[in-house]
């Protein structure tokens, strides 16, 4: 059987040796290759060092958004790139010497269209004016004749300032240096990208410097190679646009968007805060409104609720001034004949007599009381009684005010007569007054009866210092009007009845 079958164990290890050999093939081939990869020489992009954070260098690796995007674009065109920074005017010479080939974050002019072939954009270079806090000299371009301006050497902006006249240019070491040279007033204005200028300001804490917010230029920035460099040229450009593609460009940006530093002045924190004022008030605007808004139909509710309350309030006040008017009269008159009562007579007598005082005019009193009165209650009964107070004082209330006179009941059967009369006059009334009383027919039952009043009065004279002398007068007069038989009127002493051209009172 061995014999048989050595045939077939000959082949079978003819075949693994073959493919042993295979494998040490493929494997040296692959690591040739790789050797190969490894040995191919980099391209040299040349860069400036001093546009942080476009491009710079730190710890000797190039970073920046531009040394991002270069290694990206290096992997899409399957080449190796090495990028060397340097002073940009330096970068610029070795270039035009032949080293190097490619020149990093450059931007097209029509001297460098010349040499240059220049790659689609990469960025956008915003060119900005940088000057002393508070200069208000400087605002444009156009305010720089006769100027000191700082700019980068061999910079995009040069070719920009030859056009101008009379504009000094000077080519600054670096940053750092530029803006201590404007603060020191040896350069008016520096010209620089807005992006490296600001960042550059912040990360140096710079003071007194303001960044106008007019824009001077606006161009795109780009790689150039040499002009004859075609092929190199349409490499780059068909990296950037793989990088458009998939988005890996744009990713780039946006990690480097947080490192676009506003650099701050003065003037920018009184713009801010003057911005965060209004802001607050427009919302503080916006939540009155709203308010308002929202509790309208509260507020109209509210009004019409204050309306009511108000109508009920006038109301209720006119009703209490009623009452209170009616509580008034009802205290100044007499509950049972209806004609002033004590108090009233005392209140209008006082203001009279002060006023025919003052005014020197004459005044008279009468008292009058009803003749038997307490035998005529006896005999007819207290209600017959009431209806003889009742007739008395209507009759005498009505003669009263027709001789625009005063009258009231001043307790039990009195009552008192005001007149602004001289004595005759009050003489001549009482006497009437005592026949109209005499003559009133007063019901008893089922007869009719009479009564009369007997009267006293006293006239102002200039013994009556009061209206306390004035009435005892006229209650001493009444008096004896009593004792001398009732039903007649008695004058108390000799009265001032009239008034002389000089003035004065005179006897009658």
């Amino acid at each position: 059987m061995s014999r048989k079958n050595s045939p077939e164990l000959l082949v079978l290890a003819f075949l693994v040796f073959l493919m042993m050999i295979s494998v040490f093939l493929g494997v040296s081939y692959k690591d040739r290759k790789a050797q190969l990869e490894t040995t191919v020489e980099p391209l040299i992009f040349l860069g400036n060092d001093s546009l942080a954070p476009i491009l710079f260098e730190e710890d000797g690796t190039s970073k920046g958004v531009v040394a991002d995007i270069t290694k990206e674009l290096s992997k899409k065109m399957g080449m190796p790139i090495k990028v060397e920074l340097m002073k940009w005017d330096e970068a610029q010479t070795l270039f035009l010497s032949g080293y190097g080939d490619a020149l990093l974050q450059i931007n097209r002019t029509e001297d460098r269209e010349k040499v240059y072939g220049f790659s689609s954009p990469l960025l956008i270079s915003e060119f900005a004016l940088f000057v002393r806090y508070g200069d208000r000299r400087i605002r444009g371009l156009e305010d720089l004749t006769g100027k000191t301006v700082g700019i980068q050497a061999m910079g995009y902006i040069s070719s920009v300032l030859e056009e101008m006249e009379n504009v000094e240019v000077k080519a600054m070491k670096d940053l750092a240096s530029g803006f201590l040279s404007l603060e020191k007033r040896e350069l008016d204005a520096i010209i620089l990208d807005r992006w490296i200028g600001a960042y550059e300001l912040a990360r140096s804490r710079a003071g007194g410097i303001s960044i106008l917010s007019s824009t001077v230029r606006e161009e795109t920035s780009h790689i150039a190679v040499r002009k004859e460099n075609t092929a190199l040229l349409e490499k780059i450009n068909d990296g950037l646009r793989q990088m458009d593609l998939d988005g890996s460009m744009e990713k780039i940006l946006y990690n480097w968007q947080g490192k676009k530093i506003r650099y701050v002045t003065e003037d920018h924190y009184m713009n801010l805060l003057l911005t965060g004022m209004v802001w607050v008030m427009i919302v503080l605007l916006a939540g009155a409104v709203y308010s308002v808004s929202k509790f309208r139909n509260l507020s109209v509710q509210l009004k019409e609720d204050v309306e009511n309350r108000t109508r009920d309030l006038e109301e209720a006040k006119k009703k209490l001034e009623e009452v209170n008017g009616e509580l008034l009269l009802q205290s100044l008159l007499d509950p049972l004949t209806g004609i002033p009562n004590r108090r009233y007579f005392g209140e209008v007598f006082h203001r009279i007599f002060e006023k025919s005082i003052a005014e020197k005019k004459p005044l008279a009193l009468l008292i009058l009381d009803i003749d038997n009165f307490k035998e005529f209650n006896d005999t007819h009964g207290h209600l017959t009684g009431d209806r003889c107070l009742k007739k008395a004082a209507e009759t005498i209330r009505r003669f009263s005010e027709e001789k625009g006179g005063f009258a009231a009941r001043y307790g039990g059967e009195e009552f008192v007569v005001i007149l602004e009369k001289t004595a005759e006059e009050a003489q001549s009334f009482g006497l009437k007054l005592l026949n109209l009383i005499e003559k009133e027919e007063i019901e008893a039952g089922e007869k009719k009866t009479h009564i009369t009043v007997s009267v006293g009065f006293s006239s102002l004279s200039l013994q009556f210092q009061s209206t306390e002398d004035m009435f005892h007068a006229a209650d001493e007069a009444l008096y004896q009007a009593k004792e001398s038989g009732k039903n007649q009127m008695i004058c108390y002493g000799e009265p001032l009845d009239f008034i002389d051209h000089e003035g004065g009172y005179q006897h009658g």
